[in-house]
């Protein structure tokens, strides 16, 4: 039994964007790129259309992801993005376009290299919550000694000392 390929949803709408004739959204004269004339006219007139939102970040996002490059600019206002696999001339081969996977390097997917010192922290943290509670504990506080060697510190001083008899 053959599997059959198919194209990934994204790459489904651009085509149908490119093909509707969106305003702000054109095939360059090549066939192999298209352009984007107007990024803020194509976040709210187009994308919207399209997609449950009207971010163009987003949708460069989406580009980047299935391998399309920003290509220099020719005018400055115009974006103009290609793929290999991307053309009008040959639209079959955007069967090859897949959307890149994620880095495996991410710090979630990486081995603890040593796991001793999390079991080191597990096991002491079940000793103290076995032991009994102590119950009404005392602790009586000395007050530091106050050097007169800084400037500062006869500041922060005296504001700690407002703040003490200021909120009781």
């Amino acid at each position: 039994m053959s599997r059959r390929k198919s194209i990934a949803p994204f790459i489904q709408t651009l085509l149908e964007m490119l093909q509707s004739n969106s305003p702000g959204l054109c095939w360059s004269t090549d066939g192999r790129s298209f352009d984007i004339i107007d990024t803020n006219v194509f976040a709210k007139a187009v994308l919207p259309q399209f997609f449950r939102h009207s971010k163009f970040s987003s949708f460069q996002r989406q580009l980047n992801y299935f391998g399309f490059r920003k290509q220099a600019r020719r005018q400055s206002n115009v974006c103009t993005y290609a793929h290999p696999h991307y053309s009008l001339r040959v639209p079959s081969e955007v069967l090859q376009i897949k959307r890149k996977m994620s880095s495996t390097s991410t710090f979630k997917n990486k081995p603890c290299r040593d796991p001793r010192p999390i079991l080191a922290y597990t096991e002491a943290s079940m000793a103290y919550s076995q032991l009994p509670p102590k119950a009404n504990v005392q602790v009586e506080f000395s007050p530091l000694p106050f050097h007169d060697y800084d400037p500062i510190d006869r500041l922060l001083d005296e504001d700690m000392m407002w703040w003490l008899l200021n909120n009781d």
